[in-house]
């Protein structure tokens, strides 16, 4: 500000001659040159994506003889550079090699911005139940990965448009999905599911006797009776138990029974199952106290048989309706069976016997 002030008081020609003498030196100030009127100079600046605010870290840049590496922040720094026009390069995983032509003649800013070729894709690959799952290969165009023993995979080069994106393994159902790679970095996770057969728990079984209706039946067998002339009522209760794992909503049930295996040579009964409302326990329960029935769930025929057999007495779309009581409320307290046959009595083993046992299974998707 002093040298523009004595600059208005000067004559029209000393004013021109002093302009022309500051343009001749590059117009820095030696504040900002510290390495001194003939350099050497440095060169400073940052690096980002093209088209991007996002700094890249670590890209390699050199000029005049000297490299560095850009810091977290994109900003690089090169010093010692000498005087000249001199060719500036910057290279970065997945991006086009960069190339400039820069006047160095005191200290230069220079900002570099690198065009992206493809993206660094990783991730994992595992199951709700299995965790990690190794062996899995993931493919992307051409590329592909093999997972390791965490799951862990990595693809570089991952071109910058849409394409389908597949894993695959023996053990698992396949996977597909439409991916984008937004930046140079990108990172999914992929979660595969396979089926599987599933065991349930008879928590417990047993009926009650209208002819006896303040005490507790014992025994290997459970009794299905209609009631009418001559023949009195028994009404089955089974409680049993969902994994805890099936109330995550991800478990798709797939297919699902309960089934009673029943004695030879009975006649046929048709029967009505019933979600029940109350918590109740085999060896407490009788014809008096037994808990209400709730909403029907269920409804069937048992045929007559000469053998040993097996009859469903809930299918998947009544075990279905359970698991939906079960996700909502983490508990069901089982089924009531009662017959709708008049005149009609079957007999099953019950969990206390020693073969023949009812039997819960599930088949899942995970």
């Amino acid at each position: 500000m002093i040298a523009l002030r004595h600059l208005t008081r000067m004559p029209l020609g000393g004013t021109l001659a002093l302009l022309a003498l500051l343009f001749l030196i590059g117009c820095s100030d030696s504040s900002d040159s510290p390495s001194g009127a003939n350099g050497p100079w440095i060169v400073r600046g940052s690096v980002a994506y093209v088209g991007s605010p996002v700094p890249l870290a670590g890209s390699s840049i050199r000029c005049g003889g000297v490299t560095t590496t850009s810091g977290p922040d994109g900003s690089y720094e090169l010093k010692d550079i000498p005087t000249g026009t001199h060719t500036i390069t910057a290279t970065a995983p997945n991006c086009l090699p960069y190339s400039a032509s820069i006047e160095v003649r005191s200290d230069t800013k220079h900002y570099i911005f690198l065009d992206r070729i493809g993206a660094t894709l990783t991730g994992y690959v595992s199951n709700m139940l299995d965790g990690p799952i190794a062996g899995a290969r993931i493919t992307i165009g051409s590329l592909s990965d093999l997972t390791d023993a965490a799951g862990k995979f990595a693809i570089s080069e991952v071109p910058l448009r849409p394409d389908t994106l597949s894993v695959t393994h023996p053990r698992y159902f396949s996977g597909k999905a439409i991916f984008l790679a937004e930046g140079p970095e990108a990172h999914f996770e992929v979660l595969l599911k396979r089926d599987s057969v599933f065991p349930g728990t008879i928590v417990a079984d047993s009926y009650v006797d209208e002819s006896r209706p303040t005490q507790v039946a014992f025994g290997n067998l459970l009794y299905l009776s209609g009631g009418s002339t001559g023949t009195i009522r028994r009404h089955i209760y089974i409680d049993f138990e969902f994994p805890a794992f099936m109330r995550d909503p991800n478990v798709t049930l797939i297919d699902g029974s309960l089934e009673l295996c029943g004695e030879p040579g009975q006649q046929l009964v048709s029967y009505r199952a019933y979600a029940v409302n109350t918590q109740w326990q085999w060896y407490l329960i009788n014809y008096n106290q037994q808990p209400m029935p709730g909403r029907q769930i269920a409804i069937g025929t048992i045929g007559y048989s000469s053998e040993l057999r097996y009859w469903t007495i809930l299918n998947t779309i009544a075990i279905g309706e359970l698991l939906a009581d079960y996700r909502k409320s983490g508990i069901i307290y089982g089924i009531a069976i009662q017959s709708g046959t008049a005149n009609s009595i079957r007999s099953f083993y019950s969990s206390r016997s020693d073969v023949n046992r009812p039997r819960v299974s599930y088949k899942v998707r995970f």
